[in-house]
C-alpha cells in the first residue's frame, strides 16, 4: 500500500492498518499521546487524546524525514533491523 492509498482510507481502516505496522516511538504533545509507526516506505503518527479514553484525534502518514525530529532521541531502531 502506498502513502496516498493509506491517506484515502477511512480512519477506522487506517487504525486497522497500524496492526501491520511497527511501533517505533511515542511522544507527548500537550494532552495528546502521539505514537509513531513505520509502515513499509512511510511513517504514520497516531494522536490520541489521553484525557478522553484514548480517543484517536488524528492519523498522519508522512515520508519527510525532518518530521522524525521529535522522536530522534527515543526511537528504538532495533525493531526495524
Amino acid at each position: 500500500m502506498t502513502i496516498d492509498q493509506f491517506a484515502l482510507l477511512p480512519m477506522g481502516e487506517q487504525i486497522e492498518m497500524l496492526n501491520n505496522s511497527i511501533s517505533i516511538g511515542l511522544r507527548y504533545e500537550g494532552e495528546h499521546l502521539v505514537f509513531l509507526f513505520s509502515h513499509k516506505d512511510f511513517f504514520i503518527e497516531m494522536s490520541l487524546h489521553a484525557a478522553a479514553d484514548d480517543h484517536v484525534v488524528k492519523i498522519r502518514p508522512f515520508k519527510v524525514i525532518r518530521l522524525l525530529q521529535p522522536y530522534v532521541e527515543d526511537i528504538n531502531l532495533s525493531s526495524l533491523l
